[in-house]
């Protein structure tokens, strides 16, 4: 067995759960739910006490630089300017504790005569980029996208050069169980075809989960089955055991059939809505720390600060830069900010004002973790004593560079991670010509004899 068989079926890339994975701000993201696509964001925006924040924008110019990283991307820092030619500006570093525990090294450097109190805003989200889902609560499902083959008629410019890293015929849809269909007209010419593997552990009949806009037959294994009109998602039994191996359907055309996949129960499936939400559930066990959770997320997250200073402010706004640049009340600890119920929705542990006299630096700490409730809880009572010397160890793995350059453009060049990207069925994991253009560019996939070459426009 080949050292990377685990890849095989995967476009997605060996790298740990933490990672420079956000397309929003710089900063560490944690992989929160893989099926649905949902990131975890960490960002350190540090600025001057009351006065102009350094928000590490992803996709803009904001001063920040990547500055060294090791190759497994454990481990990285980024330089986030204050004031131009190094007079103010952060070091931020990431180090790996565990693979659910990071430490966060701020280094606050005040290269100007003039004594100077800063800010440091730990701004914690989760970013949602499937459609809504539902889920099957009573059965095996075989997602119509995970086909073992599709056949039609007619023939499209996209069954072959497939755009977005989509399959042959495949749809993104609200309501689906995966978030896609197979559809763009299938079902509409006599002979079209669809082939699915059952799997050996699933047991009960199988149903065909469905919409079509008129009656539509089709033979299933070779026998006329009949599909009433459905306008929203349908539920029909397909009169097959799971005792077959395959399941063939084919369409006695009419009109287009959007098929969402196949349901294997014992009795009539059931499905709900699967309930995501990046609204935070917080509370502050103690004055050093936050437990967060989000609703449909299984895990938690954990923050601790080594400050003695900080407050929390939750955001729900339409645009949290807009909020976090243009509104006073960001820097007041007695204020709370109106809820808008906006897009937006962010925990920021401010940490103010931090001290830092004239031509000297000052380093503050933070964990950040990931887990069950419990976990959280110990990693944030176990936060190490010494931190520094967690930060040292990092930094001896990071990449070794002849030039400052170089050292510069390689951590430019392995930070530029992309997370969620989709692909085949799956949110994996991207290098990206660069975040604004966070797509597979060209990717060859073999589907038996047939080779595709997917191009994917910016």
């Amino acid at each position: 067995m080949s050292a990377y068989s685990y890849l095989s079926g995967s476009h997605d890339l060996s790298l740990p759960d933490w990672g420079p994975y956000s397309k929003r701000f710089f900063g560490i993201s944690h992989i929160a739910e893989p099926r649905h696509g949902a990131r975890f964001d960490f960002t350190v925006a540090p600025g001057i006490y009351r006065r102009q924040l350094g928000i590490p924008d992803a996709l803009r110019p904001s001063g920040y630089l990547p500055w060294d990283i090791d190759e497994g991307l454990e481990n990285y820092s980024y330089r986030q300017q204050l004031e131009w030619q190094d007079r103010q500006y952060c070091d931020i570093s990431f180090s790996r504790i565990d693979d659910h525990c990071r430490l966060v090294r701020m280094e606050l450097v005040n290269n100007t005569d003039i004594n100077t109190d800063f800010a440091i805003h730990l701004l914690a989200s989760l970013e949602l980029h499937a459609p809504h889902t539902v889920e099957l609560l009573n059965g095996t499902w075989i997602d119509a996208v995970a086909n073992s083959g599709v056949e039609t008629v007619d023939s499209l410019p996209t069954d072959g050069l497939n755009y977005d890293g989509l399959r042959r015929r495949e749809i993104r849809l609200e309501g689906t169980v995966g978030g896609s269909a197979i559809g763009q007209g299938f079902g509409r010419h006599e002979g079209d075809r669809i082939l699915f593997t059952l799997p050996d552990h699933a047991d009960g009949k199988c149903y065909l989960r469905y919409r079509s806009s008129r009656p539509l037959k089709i033979k299933v294994n070779g026998t006329v089955r009949e599909l009433p009109a459905a306008a929203i998602w349908s539920i029909t039994d397909l009169g097959i055991e799971i005792s077959t191996e395959s399941l063939e359907i084919i369409s006695l055309g009419g009109g287009e059939l959007i098929i969402d996949g196949i349901a294997v129960c014992r009795e009539l499936p059931e499905f709900a809505p699967v309930s995501l939400g990046n609204r935070p559930v917080y509370d502050s066990p103690g004055p050093d720390r936050l437990h967060i959770r989000y609703p449909g997320i299984r895990h938690g997250y954990g923050i601790r600060w080594y400050e003695k200073s900080g407050f929390v402010h939750r955001y729900s706004v339409p645009d949290i830069m807009k909020t976090l640049l243009y509104d006073d009340s960001v820097h007041q600890a007695f204020l709370s900010l109106p809820d808008h119920n906006g897009a937006d929705n962010f925990l920021d542990v401010i940490l103010q004002p931090l001290a830092v006299p004239a031509n000297s630096s000052r380093v503050s700490y933070a964990v950040i973790c990931d887990g069950s409730e419990e976990q959280v809880k110990n990693y944030l009572d176990n936060a190490p004593d010494v931190p520094e010397q967690i930060y040292l160890d990092a930094r001896s793995r990071y990449c070794p560079v002849p030039t400052f350059g170089q050292g510069r453009m390689g951590a430019v060049t392995l930070t530029n991670v992309v997370y969620p990207t989709y692909v085949c069925g799956q949110y994996v994991r991207h290098h990206s010509p660069g975040r604004r253009w966070n797509c597979n560019f060209i990717s060859i996939h073999t589907i038996k004899t047939n080779i595709h070459i997917q191009r994917t426009p910016t």
